[in-house]
């Protein structure tokens, strides 16, 4: 994408490619095109259509950047309102998301929009029924899905992988091995490394399912370490779980325990509570300690804090590539200021934002209010600052590496969208923080938080 083509073109290109990626199941080839997407809407002033969201929030599921994912998917599905086959296909993929992250009914909400929409939610829908404990119903599903797409065989790759799951579920280990047979054939003709590691991993299962753990064992390593590859996070720690259980019937439970942390760390990380607590119920079965915890770091209090440009597509396409580069550049100098001038650090940055954290909520609120300040001081001198958004939220997390993990790094992210370009918008834990700036409160549906959050506006130029 080097060449000098036009934004146009260049969205074209990209769109394509990740989509002609993906019908084949080279996911690490699809990587490779959001990542020149990433950079091309930095430099350049790239506008991706809403199809391109759409590719760009499943490949981005599978890397295990659940959170970014959805945000492309709605962004798909704002693109297409008045089309019922693409905005179909934008909401399974947010109900995959959050059928991955283990909100039940917010799985649930998205498959029936995507259904109303007439798109078959599976293998989603299916995996939804067996996660809430009908299995029946999952069967069904998942069997009225492979004989509606009969035809499109990558696309039964997903759908045979959930039959094999589904179907040993329900006691169906005759069912469970056709769904094998024909996953492994679909795998050859195709000769991708993600139809593999599927095909490999279902057959471990299987095997595993109907008491060869000696041959299951072999069979998981070798798909977790495929996925591992591509770079899929999520499908390698379920790889886990399953060579744990395999493991453990074998009699090896230490490295049963081990497989089992490592699994619970990964699902962790990328905020999949559901599993990370079925990971952490099968570790204590297996005789695990207080010192199993699969967090694999301290647990901290902190505050968050998350940044964004408003409308920095449309501003970088404006300025051209090189001014853009500077303006950024003094954005993060000033940014960076006034988060260091009130305790806080820069984790690092995402996009054209930033993550911080703080050790207290008053510094967290100082520094939100300082950047605001000093950003509309430089409009009014000089005519031009970019707006920003904010998002704050105190909680707990895991700390490693200089990195911070948990649902709390998550819920900040998330009330960072709920601001506007110079607002700052806080969870209602900052109230007190806030005192006299303190300004609408209001209650919201945050994705993948049980209940409603209630959050601040900060009026900063009170």
């Amino acid at each position: 994408l080097s060449i000098d083509l036009s934004p146009h073109v260049r969205g074209a290109l990209l769109c394509h490619g990740i989509s002609l990626c993906q019908q084949v199941g080279d996911s690490k080839r699809a990587g490779w095109w959001i990542e020149a997407g990433d950079r091309a809407t930095s430099a350049c002033g790239l506008n991706f259509s809403g199809e391109c969201h759409m590719h760009r929030a499943e490949v981005l599921k599978s890397q295990g950047s659940l959170a970014r994912a959805e945000a492309e998917a709605r962004l798909g599905c704002e693109g297409y309102l008045n089309d019922n086959q693409h905005l179909g296909w934008g909401w399974v993929q947010v109900g995959e998301i959050r059928l991955r992250v283990g909100d039940l009914d917010g799985a649930e909400d998205a498959f029936t929009v995507a259904y109303s929409k007439d798109y078959l939610p599976d293998p989603g829908l299916a995996l939804l029924r067996m996660a809430q404990g009908k299995v029946d119903h999952a069967v069904k599903e998942i069997n009225r899905a492979l004989e509606h797409l009969a035809i499109d065989k990558p696309r039964r790759v997903n759908l045979l992988a959930a039959a094999v799951t589904i179907r040993i579920a329900a006691g169906d280990p005759d069912g469970a091995a056709a769904a094998c047979d024909e996953l492994i054939e679909l795998a050859e003709v195709f000769s991708s490394d993600t139809f593999a590691a599927t095909a490999t991993c279902a057959r471990g299962e299987l095997r595993s399912a109907e008491g060869h753990h000696e041959d299951a064992v072999p069979l998981l390593r070798k798909g977790i370490s495929r996925w591992l590859e591509i770079g899929a996070p999520y499908e390698a720690a379920i790889a886990r779980i399953h060579v744990a259980e395999a493991m453990a019937a074998l009699g090896d439970l230490d490295d049963a325990r081990m497989e089992m942390k490592v699994a619970g760390r990964v699902l962790q990380e990328l905020g999949a509570e559901r599993e990370e607590q079925r990971v952490a119920a099968l570790l204590a079965a297996l005789g695990g300690t207080a010192e199993d915890d699969t967090s694999g770091g301290p647990r901290v209090d902190k505050v968050f804090m998350f940044t964004d440009i408003e409308s920095s597509t449309a501003l970088a396409t404006a300025m051209g590539e090189d001014e853009w580069d500077r303006v950024l550049r003094w954005h993060d100098r000033q940014l960076g200021d006034c988060i260091s001038e009130n305790a806080g650090v820069i984790v690092k940055h995402e996009g054209d934002g930033v993550f911080a954290a703080f050790a207290d909520p008053s510094g967290a609120v100082t520094a939100a209010v300082a950047i605001q300040e000093r950003l509309a001081a430089h409009r009014q001198q000089h005519g031009f600052a970019p707006a920003v958004r904010i998002g704050i939220h105190a909680g707990p997390a895991i700390e490693r590496g200089g990195d911070y993990f948990g649902m709390a790094v998550n819920t900040a992210a998330r009330v960072m969208t709920l601001a506007a370009g110079g607002q700052i918008v806080a969870s209602d834990s900052l109230a007190a923080a806030c005192g006299p700036r303190a300004g609408e409160v209001r209650s919201v549906e945050l994705k993948g938080l049980g209940a409603p959050t209630t959050v601040v506006t900060v009026d900063w130029q009170h």
